[in-house]
């Protein structure tokens, strides 16, 4: 076979390939979840909550306001389906919604001044003073997230706390896969030179 051949087989006009199994049952999902299959839905995010949370977490410092974007998370993405593009990451729709709503509790939180008094309770007290001051890393870090552009704290929590690749945060946000690196690259100078400063 040449090598024209070969590459006009490849071209999409001349078919699509057959999706995964797991592609098309979450497609099937997805129409179920659009026609209002609460079932499905379920499906669809279940396996995706505990990353969701811990965007939440991290961006709130308290567990009922992370239940509370992790709830406008689920929302949002529900009543956004008909946006997703099957074939496309899942996973990196439904946490840039999380990113996004995190990004805007967190705006709120900062506005209102509450990050102190949201700081996580920790369960083991043996060495209070060790904890203290991971709580107010903690609370600092939220102000710093805070202070980020949309786009910076959304890379943040889909790279670090969601775990996707470049490609996923590049489909999720609408860019190139390249911009995507430069994004998690500076996000990531940023938060270091932070981290430099706040230990001198």
């Amino acid at each position: 076979m040449g090598l024209l051949t070969k590459r006009l087989l490849g071209l999409p006009w001349l078919g699509k390939k057959e999706m995964a199994p797991e592609q098309a049952q979450e497609a099937r999902d997805i129409t179920l979840a659009i026609n209002g299959d609460g079932e499905a839905f379920a499906r669809l995010v279940s396996p995706h909550l505990p990353t969701v949370y811990r965007i939440a977490r991290r961006s709130c410092g308290q567990n009922v306001l992370a239940e509370d974007v992790v709830q406008e998370t689920l929302t949002l993405v529900y009543s956004k389906l008909n946006r997703y593009q099957v074939g496309t990451h899942f996973r990196g729709f439904l946490l840039t919604f999380a990113a996004k709503t995190a990004y805007t509790m967190l705006r709120s939180e900062k506005r209102r001044g509450g990050y102190e008094d949201r700081a996580p309770q920790w369960e083991d007290h043996s060495n209070p003073e060790q904890h203290a001051d991971v709580r107010e890393l903690e609370a600092e870090l939220r102000k710093k997230l805070a202070s980020m552009s949309e786009k910076r704290q959304a890379v943040v929590f889909l790279r670090w706390d969601g775990g996707l690749s470049y490609g996923e945060i590049a489909s999720a946000l609408g860019i190139s896969e390249g911009a995507a690196r430069v994004h998690v690259c500076e996000a990531a100078q940023e938060i270091k030179s932070w981290l430099e400063k706040r230990s001198d």
